[in-house]
């Protein structure tokens, strides 16, 4: 009986996009854009801010004074309504991604409540550091910033068990956007320390992530 042999061949094409296609996009994303605005197309609405913490090392930590001094990073992500709906009606719509300045977009302002020393999540080293710290953005308008830096906190100290003590140290976040809602959210439970360095002297036992604010002991 003769056989019939049937291929079917699904071909895939994607766009080619090039430095001219990025930098135009760029360009019309940020024509009419505001950065002192909050990027969502009704204003009273509350902006939600996800935030996820990655513990990177231990520096010291002051049984005295109760100060901690860790590096680590913050992922923090939202949701900017406005380069979602200027996107749309570009002739970029099949570039998948971009990124922005800093400088050049609404970002929410975050500070630590326990800070020792400075208060603000966005510590930049120097103006290289400053200029080089991007918003990356997808068509939808999710926004994404990765920040690292070396922080100082104030923990809670507990030496009844010394000299197996143990100490709790928060990182407390606020956000000083009176004018606009701002929630924060997370998508760990816990702080992330794949990628921790060990400490010769302490370790971290456990960590919890709570409404907006970081717990971990020590």
């Amino acid at each position: 009986m003769p056989e019939l042999l049937m291929v079917m061949v699904a071909l895939s094409f994607s766009a080619a996009s090039t430095y001219s296609e990025g930098k135009n996009l760029n360009t019309f994303l940020l024509a009419n854009y505001s950065k002192e605005i909050l990027p969502r197309l009704i204003l009273t609405n509350t902006m939600e801010v996800n935030v996820d913490f990655n513990l990177g090392s231990i520096i010291d930590f002051d049984s005295v004074s109760g100060i901690i001094s860790f590096g680590g990073g913050f992922v923090i992500s939202w949701k900017d309504e406005q380069i979602a709906e200027t996107w749309k009606q570009s002739e970029f719509t099949h570039l998948d991604k971009t990124q922005l300045s800093v400088h050049d977009v609404w970002i929410p302002k975050i500070h630590i409540k326990n800070m020792a020393d400075q208060i603000s999540i966005f510590p930049f080293s120097s103006y290289f550091d400053s200029e080089t710290t991007y918003v990356t953005f997808d068509q939808n308008g999710t926004a994404m910033v990765m920040l690292i830096t070396n922080l100082k906190t104030s923990c809670s100290i507990d030496m009844s068990y010394y000299p197996f003590d143990k100490h709790t140290c928060e990182i407390y976040l606020i956000y000083s956007h009176t004018y606009y809602k701002l929630a924060f959210n997370t998508s760990r439970i816990s702080a992330n320390f794949e990628h921790t360095i060990p400490n010769s002297e302490w370790s971290v036992s456990s960590s919890v992530i709570v409404s907006s604010y970081t717990h971990f002991q020590l």
